[in-house]
């Protein structure tokens, strides 16, 4: 059994929706694996499912041929990641609802690393220079 929920805490449904145990779930975890997965996506659309997940924040350097090159070759997370479902429901049908804490944020760079990885951006996102 599929325990997998995705809660938000507004949504189609009033008071939160929950989208749980999917019927599958699409991943790309590669570039060459992104078309199959919003083909995926579509037909799920097409069936009259819903679709609840995310786009890494990797996902962005393939939206310009600028930053594409610089999509790191070993990520955490599929760059696409969504489940398949029937419909949600609402937040407060769910019976194991407990609460949920956070650990304070660490951050994973220290100023060194930011800096060098900022340096390199705004080197690449530089506007271009015309010479008449």
């Amino acid at each position: 059994m599929n325990h997998a929920k995705v809660i938000f805490d507004r949504g189609p449904i009033a008071g939160g929706t929950v989208f749980a145990a999917p019927d599958a779930v699409i991943k790309a975890n590669c570039p060459n694996e992104i078309d199959r997965a919003f083909d995926a996506m579509q037909q799920a659309k097409f069936d009259g499912k819903w679709l609840a997940g995310y786009l890494s924040y990797e996902f962005g350097y393939l939206s310009s041929s600028k930053l594409a090159h610089l999509l790191p070759p070993l990520r955490d997370l599929p760059l696409i990641h969504f489940g398949v479902f029937d419909a949600p429901i609402s937040r407060q049908v769910l019976s194991d609802d407990t609460p949920v804490t956070l650990d304070p944020p660490q951050p994973l760079w220290d100023f060194a690393h930011y800096k060098r990885a900022f340096s390199r951006f705004m080197i690449i996102s530089q506007p271009a220079t015309f010479i008449r």
